[in-house]
């Protein structure tokens, strides 16, 4: 079945989504090759793992602006028989969000790609190949396990707030409210956490949370506990809000090149962060983690 010019024109008018209407403007083009969407801000983490492995086919990728407009071009796509024989991927966080379990979208195992970016190993990666430095460096040593040190710290210290974000969201959804009432910063909430090169201290609780954030929709205290406990039970450092974890991996890159030209308490003088918060998630892709998840799902691509 080949969609003809007026149905193009028609789906094109009929629906204001204007992702679905790029694509439709691919296929009006007769483009073949491999269209996926994303949410946008995941862009350089996505486009550089599906070139490297989809590297045969001619490669459309298509920013959404968000989860829930990825899922709705989903829903539109799909609903469209002509569209099968088109090689179509979908992309998306996790989030604090039930699982999709649906095969044809793929959704992160952490709650976001920037916790991919988190783990010791990319730090590791980032060490020898931003710092200059070796895996036989007693600075390298010293600053990796450093690392993983205070990143413990930083996920205990942020516990309690993703898991009262974590409430909301969960009450919102079961009882099918509109809003959770708050809108959250892509950085942690100043004044809650103190970090500096030795320790990591909270300086918030649940009542000053509360306080804070007044328009918000209110959450069981127990429940909210319940969820702290589960957090700390568990790898924190995939279950996270990964906006606030690349937030402090940027800000102990930035403590570690400030610490090597004043006390040089972990390395030589001389390492520099020459990337910022704003741009990480781009300067520093190819270091981040790629799951055996993404991988299987970029490999049941027919590759040409």
């Amino acid at each position: 079945m080949t969609m003809t010019a007026d149905d193009l024109r028609k789906a094109r008018e009929n629906n204001p989504n204007v992702a679905y209407q790029t694509f439709i403007k691919h296929v009006g083009e007769d483009k073949k090759g491999y269209f996926y969407f994303i949410e946008g801000k995941d862009a350089p983490y996505y486009n550089l793992r599906v070139k490297n492995r989809l590297d045969k086919l001619q490669l459309f990728p298509i920013q959404c602006g968000g989860k829930s407009k990825v899922l709705k071009v989903y829903e539109l796509i799909k609903n469209h028989e002509v569209y099968l024989k088109y090689k179509i991927g979908y992309f998306v966080d996790l989030d604090f969000d039930d699982r999709l379990n649906n095969d044809d979208i793929y959704e992160t195992p952490t709650y976001s790609i920037e916790n991919l970016y988190c783990y010791p190993e990319v730090m590791g990666e980032v060490l020898k190949n931003e710092f200059a430095l070796s895996e036989v460096d007693e600075g390298y040593q010293n600053i990796l396990k450093h690392y993983v040190k205070m990143l413990t710290e930083a996920t205990a210290a942020q516990s309690l707030f993703n898991a009262w974000y974590y409430c909301l969201k969960e009450k919102k959804r079961n009882e099918n409210l509109n809003t959770t009432g708050v809108a959250l910063d892509d950085t942690f909430k100043k004044g809650y956490i103190f970090v500096d090169l030795l320790e990591i201290v909270r300086k918030y609780d649940l009542g000053r949370i509360r306080t804070d954030f007044k328009t918000a929709i209110d959450c069981d205290e127990k429940r909210i506990n319940e969820i702290d406990a589960y957090f700390n039970s568990t790898d924190m450092v995939s279950c996270l809000r990964g906006k606030y974890l690349i937030e402090f991996f940027h800000k102990f890159l930035v403590l570690v090149s400030k610490d090597s030209v004043t006390d040089q308490k972990l390395s030589k003088a001389g390492l520099v962060c020459h990337v910022n918060l704003k741009t990480i998630i781009s300067m520093y892709s190819q270091y981040a983690h790629t799951p055996a998840c993404l991988i299987n799902y970029l490999g049941k691509i027919p590759s040409e």
